[in-house]
């Protein structure tokens, strides 16, 4: 996560959308965006009604929650507003309609609201023009959407209901088109938000040729003050980093917040990565969950910085330069468990500008592919580190690597305890004198030569 320290909470701060009323006048002409309307008109056209049947979630298929209201979106064919029922819902047949709906009502402070977005892809403009803390940019035709405290988003499932970001709204001062998000937060009280059942789609390949301009494309971007956030049951496709680096999937604190706690990212499935650099799931300025996802292709799988008894475990990242990368701030309580990490660059990289403590490191299989340097690396002010049971092999024969297994580097790396990891033997180590290490073996079974014991008894008794 390469980013200066000082510009990660000013970029935080300043995710915004511009962009220009050319452009959102193109697109209400658009063939591409006419054809897929018009299919949704089609599979709509014998009734606009939803059976709440057709949601994963039971916010929308069941009873309505105490203190909660609801509202169903659907891609009406006969042009009526709708009144938000399952047997009359509103209009989401474009994005102008779709966008208004959700608008209106978080900028009018409604919290606890359900939202059940029916079958079918929906176009949108995302935050569009609207920067957290600051409010629309354009005065005269305010657009996209934001949500509030409290609120559950809630499509059909993963595989049926779809929102696709069609538009970008440009800087009028440098005429630039900067981040696309997809699902924001209209303030930093809007905690407690669940976002399911659907698929975000940034539409890189429609959208990098009509701006001719790098782009910056993420899917959902939660901050608050207080967390509680819940991501979950979502495929991200077609995000980009290539003005900067981006979060596509994350949940954040405008600056390190206990209170910013109770966080829970699952069941993500990211690909299509465009280009750029990104941490693909991150947690930042608090604590929370990351389990049962998938990345595949994106730069940075998991990551995060100023975090605080986060849990990342049975994850997956597939074909991603880094797997998990954390170097920036201050981060102690750290669990990366159970992972599996297939052909990184680096496998799991810790360590850097600020302080890295009290780290668990157990169980995790990185699997070395022809352009791995690193299964894990410490790079500078790592303490009080357990690093157990993990594996680094291959899944190819090879002979002699210049891949290093273990890897510290830099200051200040110190009391940390390697134990009963597997290394293959074809792979190099290097670690720094003060650890403690013991029943480090090479996948035959045999001590590794460059991590032998340096005591007669496990550094933990217990493990």
């Amino acid at each position: 996560m390469r980013v200066l320290m000082v510009s990660v909470w000013a970029v935080l701060m300043t995710f915004g959308f511009w962009g220009s009323q050319l452009s959102r006048a193109q697109n209400a002409f658009s063939p591409i965006l006419g054809t897929g309307i018009a299919a949704l008109q089609g599979s709509n056209s014998a009734s606009s009604a939803l059976s709440q049947s057709d949601f994963a979630s039971k916010d929308c298929s069941g009873a309505l929650a105490t203190g909660y209201t609801r509202i169903f979106i659907a891609a009406r064919s006969d042009g009526k507003p709708g009144t938000g029922s399952p047997s009359d819902p509103f209009d989401g047949s474009s994005a102008e309609k779709f966008d208004g709906v959700i608008r209106g009502r978080s900028e009018s402070g409604t919290t606890q609201l359900i939202v059940c977005i029916g079958p079918g892809t929906f176009q949108t403009e995302g935050s569009r023009d609207f920067i957290q803390g600051q409010g629309h940019l354009d005065k005269v035709h305010p657009g996209g959407f934001t949500v509030n405290a409290g609120w559950k988003i809630h499509g059909a499932a993963m595989d049926r209901t779809t929102l696709r970001l069609i538009d970008l709204f440009a800087d009028p001062s440098t005429g630039k088109y900067l981040e696309g998000i997809i699902i924001g937060t209209y303030n930093f009280d809007s905690s407690g938000i669940e976002v399911s059942d659907m698929t975000l789609d940034d539409n890189y390949p429609v959208l990098k040729p009509r701006y001719h301009s790098d782009l910056g494309l993420v899917a959902v971007i939660l901050r608050s003050n207080r967390g509680h956030q819940w991501i979950h049951n979502i495929h991200v496709m077609n995000a980009s980093g290539e003005t900067r680096e981006e979060f596509p999937v994350g949940i954040s604190s405008p600056m390190p917040n206990p209170e910013n706690q109770g966080n829970l990212v699952e069941y993500v499935t990211m690909d299509h990565w465009a280009g750029g650099k990104c941490t693909a799931i991150m947690i930042a300025g608090g604590s929370g969950e990351v389990r049962y996802n998938t990345v595949s292709g994106y730069h940075i799988g998991y990551g995060g910085w100023s975090m605080s008894n986060v849990n990342f475990h049975d994850n997956k990242a597939i074909d991603t330069p880094w797997g998990f990368n954390i170097d920036s701030w201050t981060n102690t309580g750290i669990v990366i468990a159970h992972n599996q990490i297939v052909h990184p660059l680096y496998g799991v990289v810790v360590g850097g500008t600020g302080e890295f403590t009290n780290f668990s490191i157990l169980d995790n299989t990185v699997t070395v592919g022809p352009t791995t340097i690193y299964g894990l690396v410490f790079q500078g002010h790592v303490s009080g580190f357990r690093v157990l049971r993990n594996k680094i092999i291959t899944d190819r024969p090879t002979g002699a690597s210049n891949v290093l297994g273990f890897f510290e580097k830099g200051d200040r790396n110190v009391n940390n305890i390697f134990q009963q990891n597997v290394v293959s033997s074809s792979f190099k180590n290097s670690v720094q004198g003060s650890e403690c290490l013991w029943g480090n073996v090479s996948e035959n079974g045999q001590e590794a030569p460059s991590l032998r014991n340096t005591r007669n008894t496990r550094c933990l008794a217990d493990q």
